[in-house]
């Protein structure tokens, strides 16, 4: 959440995201916010 704070185009990138999840298959929604997260943490402890 504190990334979201510090990041108000990253929280709107994860709204829309999950807006056109919703509409797609959930799981493979569930699937693509999973390898965003995990490239997220990488790029944030560089």
């Amino acid at each position: 959440m504190m990334v979201f704070n510090s990041s108000p185009q990253l929280f709107q990138f994860f709204q829309l995201f999950f807006g056109t999840a919703s509409q797609n298959s959930l799981m493979n929604g569930v699937k693509h916010i999973f390898n965003l997260s995990v490239s997220i943490c990488k790029l944030l402890t560089q």
